[in-house]
């Protein structure tokens, strides 16, 4: 697993539950996740335009909106 690398897209535009702020439109990328041999993984949020509150707190992603993300293997990885 170490070096193995997933990047969290947009599957469909989100918003909030309102419907009245968008926070992604489809295929953004949101963030991307690197693993080590320990299977932790280094986070980095890549999106940092959008008005979703996403936070990294220790190897976890927090204030990502519940809608459809679509995550990808890096083809590096």
């Amino acid at each position: 697993m170490n070096g193995t690398g997933y990047t969290l897209f947009a599957e469909e535009d989100i918003y909030n539950a309102k419907g009245t702020v968008k926070y992604f439109s489809k295929d953004d990328e949101v963030a991307t996740f690197l693993f080590n041999s320990y299977g932790v993984a280094s986070i980095r949020i890549v999106n940092t335009e959008t008005r979703a509150e996403l936070n990294i707190k220790g190897n976890k992603l927090t204030g990502l909106p519940l809608r459809k993300i679509l995550y990808k293997r890096n083809k590096s990885s």
